[in-house]
This record gives C-alpha cells, structure tokens and sequence, in this order.
C-alpha cells in the first residue's frame, strides 16, 4: 500500500470539498488565476503563442481571438 499516494488523494479531496461551497466570485477569481497560469506556460513553452499574440499576453482572450479571425 503507497502510504503517499493514499495520503495525497486525502488532501486533494478535502481541498476539492471545501470548493463545493464556493460562490460565484471565488470561482471566477480561481477561473482566472489558472487561465493566467495556463497561458503563461503556453508563452514558456510555444515559440507559437509567444510570436503569435505577441503584445497580448494580459490582454483579454476575447482580444486575442479577434487577432485569430483576421
């Protein structure tokens, strides 16, 4: 038995639980934060993404996908 593993996915789960009652501003706020996360590893990561929406790292996404239209 992976005493860790066991371990981990306990911790993970009440974290996830205490999510359950969040209102609509907290979801918003984390909704953000990882959309935040997630393009600044797509600019770390992607010669693409850091020459394609040069300029628009911070800018909303609704922005970029205009650039994505033209």
């Amino acid at each position: 038995m992976d005493l860790r593993l066991i371990s981990r996915v306990l911790f993970l789960r009440a974290a996830w639980r205490r999510r359950d009652h969040w209102d609509a501003a907290q979801i918003t706020a984390h909704q953000d934060q990882a959309l935040r996360e997630l393009r600044r590893a797509a600019y770390a990561g992607s010669e693409f993404y850091r020459r394609y929406h040069a300029g628009l790292h911070d800018a909303p996404l609704s922005q970029a996908a205009v650039r994505d239209e033209n």
